[in-house]
């Protein structure tokens, strides 16, 4: 467990969608995919980026499995 003092919403954020990609690998890229898309081509750096650590804080879970549903992303 990481101490108290290096822990941030970002870094809970990305462990707790780690967590649900690794527990419900495919079933949670419907949901995902859409809002990671509109992140991905936003003009804002901010939010793009933020669909970076998306993309990387969910592809370990579905990566072991892929199907075609990245594609169109």
């Amino acid at each position: 467990m990481l101490p108290l003092c290096m822990c941030n919403a970002g870094k809970c954020s990305a462990a707790a969608l780690d967590v649900l990609a690794n527990v419900f690998r495919n079933d949670i890229l419907p949901v995902i995919l859409p809002i990671l898309k509109e992140l991905l081509f936003h003009q804002d750096w901010e939010l793009k980026e933020s669909g970076i650590l998306v993309l990387g804080a969910i592809a370990e879970g579905n990566i072991t499995n892929p199907d075609n549903s990245c594609v169109s992303v």
